[in-house]
């Protein structure tokens, strides 16, 4: 009878180490460590990585890298500028270690010139970057109407063609920064520009009720 507890005492023992030796080899092989906060587990060879690098930015576009192991899957991460959250595709929508993406911001309209916070995130981590939004080498004019107050629209494309408010729109807060809202007829920002034989003129406007808030920008 004792040898027969001995033998059970033996056969617990090694079970329990075999059991402790699965979880160990689980574990670093990454398997628990990629579990995503919905409560999803992932098949290990989809685990997603859980470090991802903005490579850079240009215009609406911004590149992601995949800086560890596992995959970065487009339905699985999310774009945030200046904590807003944008919607976005990604080409290709799913990226291994090494790879990047090219992530394309949908609706970007309206971004003032100067620093903004890029953040994306996915159930296993996060990366940050801030980068500056400038005007395009070949812009002539831009105002972003960012200066909230005077009658002075600052031009920031380098080539000083300061605009000149008339008959006092009113500086309010856009969507991004400030803005200028023109509540009634008679009412504009005046450019020392002629238009171009060639090139583009755009501007952007928001409607609130029955008046228009300029957004930045025009160029």
């Amino acid at each position: 009878m004792r040898g027969v507890s001995e033998f059970v005492l033996v056969l617990l023992f090694m079970i329990i180490v075999l059991f402790s030796i699965t979880v160990l080899w689980l574990y670093y092989y990454g398997y628990f460590r990629h579990i995503t906060f919905s409560g999803e587990s992932p098949r290990l060879g989809e685990a997603l990585s859980s470090c991802m690098k903005i490579d850079s930015a240009s215009n609406n576009k911004i590149y992601l890298k995949n800086c560890g192991s596992g995959v970065v899957k487009s339905d699985k991460i999310n774009v945030f500028i200046d904590e807003e959250p944008f919607e976005f595709t990604m080409s290709p929508n799913s990226i291994s270690k090494g790879e990047i993406a090219e992530i394309t911001i949908k609706n970007l309209l309206g971004i003032s010139f100067g620093e903004h916070k890029i953040k994306i995130t996915s159930p296993s981590g996060k990366t940050e970057r801030y980068l500056k939004a400038v005007p395009h080498e070949s812009c002539i004019l831009a105002l972003d109407f960012d200066e909230g107050s005077g009658d002075i629209a600052y031009d920031k494309s380098g080539y000083g063609n300061n605009g000149v408010l008339v008959n006092n729109p009113i500086w309010v807060n856009g969507k991004y920064g400030k803005a200028l809202e023109f509540d009634e007829d008679g009412k504009w920002v005046d450019v020392p520009l002629e238009p171009p034989n060639q090139g583009t003129i755009e501007c952007r406007y928001s409607p609130v009720g029955s008046s228009e808030v300029m957004q930045p920008s025009l160029h």
